[in-house]
């Protein structure tokens, strides 16, 4: 699953952090870090691909530390079941191959809700092509 966000900090970006919540005695109790990234400029687009949540996950969060070491945290509520609908196996087959990556290619441009969009941003790009070929080979269950 792929997440992407757009941060602005008018005192410039340092970082973005990306977390799921852990699941604990049937409650939210800690953050697990799945990813970070640099972030310079503002805006800044940060792309977190991950398959590290399950069904019991239905938080993540993004931490943004500025330029000054100031962070701000934001949470957000999962639907993992939408999400699996835009996965890098675009034909459904199974199986992450060309096939997926010429789906994908031949739907560049297109906007609006589209089973190529991968990466959910509402247009197919090439930042689609490039979840595709970072699960290229994989199988989907």
């Amino acid at each position: 699953m792929t997440f992407t966000f757009t941060i602005t900090d008018a005192d410039g970006l340092h970082q973005a952090q990306f977390f799921h919540f852990v699941v604990a005695d049937g409650g939210y109790d800690d953050l697990n870090l799945l990813d970070c990234q640099s972030a310079t400029g503002s805006p800044a687009t940060a792309t977190f691909t991950t398959s590290a949540l399950t069904s019991e996950t239905d938080k993540v969060a993004l931490r943004v530390i500025d330029d000054a070491g100031r962070s701000t945290e934001q949470h957000f509520s999962v639907d993992l079941s939408a999400l699996s609908q835009n996965s890098p196996d675009v034909n459904a087959d199974g199986n992450v191959n060309i096939q997926d990556m010429v789906l994908v290619a031949n739907n560049i441009g297109q906007q609006g809700q589209n089973r190529a969009d991968v990466n959910r941003d509402g247009v197919v790009n090439v930042l689609d092509l490039v979840v595709v070929s970072n699960a290229f080979g994989t199988q989907i269950k």
